[in-house]
């Protein structure tokens, strides 16, 4: 029995040497694939990290891109404005232009009639100055000729002459 004793407890001494080798080996096996995903977490949680930080950056110029398109925008509508008013004022100059082609064309012909109307009135004067010397010549005649009538009826005695001029 002794053997059987001893046998035993060989088995038993082997079973728990297995155990013993088993388990070792399971916790080393455990223990590496634990540090593996440790490893594997701490990676996933830089990583995480550092797309954090990528995002915060993302937002960040997406909120700058959004104040230089509220800006741009800010003055597209200035512009647009601008242009509505210098194009309003384009056409009331264009209307204004018009006019006053309108009213030069006319002060044109005005101007044309009265050059018109002057040379008439020029040709007129010089036929009037043209009578004026006429009757003054003959005026002066007139003056002449009584003149002598008075001087022979002064020597005549026939009446006074001076009366008359």
């Amino acid at each position: 029995m002794s053997y059987v004793k001893r046998n035993s407890t060989l088995i038993l001494f082997f079973l728990v040497l297995v155990s013993i080798i088993f388990l070792g080996s399971s916790v080393v096996i455990y223990q590496k694939s634990l540090t593996g995903l440790n490893d594997d977490l701490r990676n996933q949680n830089n990583e995480i990290r550092s797309l954090n930080t990528y995002v915060t950056g993302l937002k960040l110029n997406l909120s700058n891109l959004k104040e230089i398109i509220d800006i741009q925008m800010m003055r597209e509508e200035n512009l647009s404005e601008q242009f509505i008013d210098l194009k309003s004022d384009k056409e009331n100059l264009e209307d204004d232009f018009a006019s006053t082609s309108i009213s030069l064309n006319d002060t044109k012909k005005d101007l044309e009639k009265s050059k018109f109307t002057i040379s008439s009135l020029v040709e007129v004067n010089r036929d009037l100055n043209s009578s004026y010397d006429d009757l003054d010549e003959l005026y002066e005649k007139v003056l002449d000729d009584i003149n002598d009538v008075c001087d022979e009826a002064v020597s005549l005695n026939i009446s006074e002459c001076s009366e008359y001029i």
